[in-house]
């Protein structure tokens, strides 16, 4: 079921990963071209003329400088976010039923057991959620935190009356710039106050209101300490906020162009996306209009292969057997090693090819033939999700612009607010420089410009504060969401647990989906066939079976062959002895010893006398006499030789014989060739034995068939369930895994290899890098550019 598997893997992929992008913002390795869109899309997007006149990088240091905390403030912080949205009475549940989605399992299916494990029968380990950790088998399962720190997580985020996360950004930075603002506004407004009561009781009040008195001085102003001095006061105070003011200008700038960047990135995404989609898509289809093409031509070469498991166990087997029944003849005819070799040569060179089409021939069966509907169906399936799924990337692309176009109509309105402190700030100590320059001149009512910028600049001094300290909170929260952004992007597992931070990691790691998901093993059955092409196109069968094993058993056979020799020179050694006393001179082959008179043909009789008939033997056959019959009648009755005239008979005549005379009687007659005899027939018994192990081992190992067989192997081998000799199993198993091989190899132009292509195809689509790239992208505008310009 591994492939069809793999078709669902499509959709249950584009969907989390989808998710996955949008709510966190965030080779087997397989040998794949690189596909799709990998070049920036800032087309449209040019940098402003003031882009290198940017102070965002020096902005964001400072901001960072000031924060000054280490990353594992920032982890500390993400562990209290954690801990403080955890829902414990659900998240404390250990044990869920097998069949639920939040089941930890392995990739075999089956639930991971932890060694405090004490879940019930039909229950399993939950998978990581914010209280558990990932289960590992055989270890403890471990909580991700103490349990008493989950009660005070939330004081630890937003309590203001412990030192929490919120209290430190409000006391810290933004509470400092307010309470001057509002101290600088208190105190400005009973200055301005008290000199509002100066001027109604100037008459009265004489020299009580002289220091703040709106009245010019009776003795008149010093030019240098009275007018150059506050103006040049004016003018440096003009200057910064010019020079404020074009920074502010410049940040303000580095926004919207980090805006417009990451709105491009952010469309770039939903766009290969699309394209990712799409390309999903095309081996789907392609796929589907072949399957069944494929799973047929897969069916034709499956039949009639159950031989390839089979015959190879049985030709081991017959090894056995064979080694079984003629061990002493392999010890005979020094064949041990040899039988060994051949063995070997099946095991080690063999058995691998065979292997690797067995295992060929079961990933057809299992991923293709025996699943090709559900194939099918998932196959629909697939695309239309994938389709419905593309549809809804229009409208993503469409909020995207929509946003992109509110934010820009919005920029004019944000570069007006954020220049109109400091255009006022310019404007108004402008007016007080006026108000100054003229209060000698006639033009009297200009110098009230003087109380008009005064108290402007107190209230603007005050709002100042206020949004400096508003702005700088609001800078170290930016700046540490990226910090937390960071650290939750390395690892996605103790934000969104373990079976959806698969795919996250995946993407942010760069890694293949398939990788990630351990499909190219279990699913990449094209792989696993091509590999298996690979060896078999590869490999000789025939050069191996003849010279791994069919060589050894010839170098056994000429051993077979050479067992009877021994023994048929034993008995020519007695059978040519030729001597005085035993004048034999017949000599034997191993055609004719089996019928030895056939070796005599052309003789009549013997040169000696036989002792109990007293006559030459006849060399012919006599009756049905058997080998052995006739040896001893020829070698083994031989009349003796008288040892002294007297006490010496021949024939029952004991009277006349000379000592050296040819005798069969008496105590002084002698037979010295009787022991030679009896030698002979032990041999030649001997023989008959091992002539009985070379015919039955040549009949079994099947080279050739003896003549004395009408049929091979013999009845014992067939007993011990063998119905053929050990090489006509091997020539016909050669002859089979050949054809089989060649037919396998020959799939691969077929819709078969089609369907591997698009598998692969499919499996190099599961890369989905872009995801990461584009997120880098916009991650590097919106906490670099536009923090900086902030």
């Amino acid at each position: 079921m591994r492939m069809h598997v793999l078709i669902v893997l499509v959709t249950v992929l584009v969907s989390t990963s989808i998710s996955s992008a949008i709510a966190y913002e965030r080779q087997l390795e397989l040998d794949c071209p690189v596909t799709g869109n990998t070049q920036d899309q800032e087309d449209g997007v040019p940098t402003t003329r003031l882009s290198e006149y940017s102070k965002g990088e020096l902005g964001r240091k400072l901001v960072e400088n000031v924060r000054g905390k280490p990353k594992t403030f920032y982890q500390a912080t993400i562990d209290d976010a954690i801990m403080a949205t955890c829902d414990l009475t659900q998240a404390e549940e250990r044990c869920v039923e097998e069949n639920s989605l939040q089941a930890a399992k392995d990739w075999k299916g089956e639930c991971i057991v932890a060694a405090n494990n004490t879940c019930p029968p039909g229950f399993c380990e939950r998978s990581s959620n914010c209280y558990w950790k990932s289960v590992v088998a055989g270890s403890q399962r471990e909580t991700r935190y103490p349990h008493s720190d989950y009660a005070d997580a939330r004081n630890r985020l937003i309590s203001y009356e412990s030192d929490s996360y919120a209290r430190e950004i409000v006391v810290k930075f933004v509470l400092p710039g307010t309470v001057i603002g509002v101290i600088t506004l208190i105190f400005w407004l009973v200055f301005f106050v008290g000199r509002y009561c100066c001027c109604c009781l100037w008459s009265r009040c004489g020299t009580l209101c002289y220091i703040c008195a709106p009245i010019p001085k009776r003795r008149g102003y010093r030019k240098c300490l009275h007018i150059v001095l506050p103006i040049m006061a004016y003018l440096v105070a003009m200057t910064a906020m010019l020079i404020s003011g074009s920074v502010g200008y410049i940040g303000n700038e580095d926004i919207s162009l980090g805006a417009s960047k990451s709105f491009v990135q952010a469309s770039g995404m939903i766009e290969d996306l699309g394209s990712w989609l799409e390309r999903s898509r095309v081996p789907l289809d392609n796929t589907q209009n072949i399957i069944y093409d494929a799973a047929s031509e897969a069916s034709a070469i499956f039949s009639d292969t159950s031989y390839v498991k089979t015959t190879a166990l049985s030709i081991v087997a017959s090894f056995t057997n064979y080694a079984t029944i003629h061990l002493d003849g392999l010890v005979e005819s020094n064949a041990q090693d040899n039988f060994a070799s051949a063995l070997d040569g099946f095991n080690d060179q063999v058995q691998p090819f065979v292997d690797e089409v067995e295992e060929m021939l079961d990933v057809l069966e299992t991923d293709l033939i025996d699943n090709v509907d559900m194939i099918q169906a998932s196959i629909v399936s697939a695309v239309d999700q994938i389709d419905s799924i593309n549809g809804q990337t229009t409208a993503w692309q469409n909020e995207v612009h929509k946003v992109e176009g509110q934010e820009y109509s919005i920029r004019t309105y944000r570069k007006i607010g954020v220049m109109l402190l400091f255009l006022t700030g310019i404007v108004i100590t402008f007016a007080g420089s006026i108000g100054i320059f003229t209060s000698k001149t006639k033009c009297k009512p200009l110098h009230k410009l003087i109380n008009v910028a005064g108290i402007l600049c107190a209230i603007l001094a005050s709002i100042s504060f206020v949004l400096g300290s508003v702005s700088l909170g609001a800078a170290v929260l930016w700046s540490d969401g990226c910090h937390l952004v960071d650290i939750i992007t390395s690892d996605f597992e103790p934000i969104i647990g373990s079976k959806a931070a698969m795919v996250a990691n995946a993407i942010w790691n760069d890694t293949n989906l398939a990788v990630a998901f351990n499909m190219t093993d279990q699913l990449d059955w094209q792989s696993k066939f091509e590999e298996g092409l690979a060896v078999i196109d590869d490999v000789n069968v025939t050069d191996i079976f003849a010279s791994q094993v069919l060589s050894p058993l010839d170098r056994i056979q000429e051993g077979i062959n050479m067992i009877t020799a021994t023994g048929l020179g034993l008995i020519n050694q007695g059978t040519t002895i030729n001597n005085e006393v035993c004048p034999f001179d017949d000599e034997y082959t191993k055609v004719d010893i089996m019928e030895p008179w056939l070796a005599n043909t052309d003789k009549v009789s013997t040169p000696w006398i036989m002792k109990t008939t007293g006559t030459h033997a006849d060399y012919s056959r006599i009756g049905d006499e058997s080998g052995s019959e006739y040896m001893a009648r020829i070698y083994g009755d031989v009349a003796g030789v008288c040892s002294a005239s007297d006490n010496c008979c021949f024939e029952g005549t004991c009277v006349g014989l000379a000592a050296g005379a040819v005798c069969n009687g008496g105590t002084n007659c002698q037979y010295p060739c009787e022991e030679l005899g009896v030698l002979i027939s032990t041999s030649y018994a001997t023989y008959l034995d091992l002539h009985d192990m070379e015919t039955g081992m040549t009949a079994d190992l099947g080279l050739e068939c003896p003549s004395t067989y009408t049929s091979c192997p013999t009845a014992e081998f067939m007993a011990a369930g063998n119905d053929e000799t050990l090489v006509e199993l091997l020539l016909a198993y050669e002859a089979n895994i050949t054809s089989t091989a060649d037919r396998l190899v020959n799939l691969a132009t077929t819709s078969v290899g089609d369907v591997m292509d698009e598998i692969q195809d499919l499996m190099c689509n599961m890369n989905v890098s872009f995801v990461k790239r584009r997120y880098d992208k916009i991650e590097t505008e919106f906490c670099g550019r536009m923090l900086g310009g902030f």
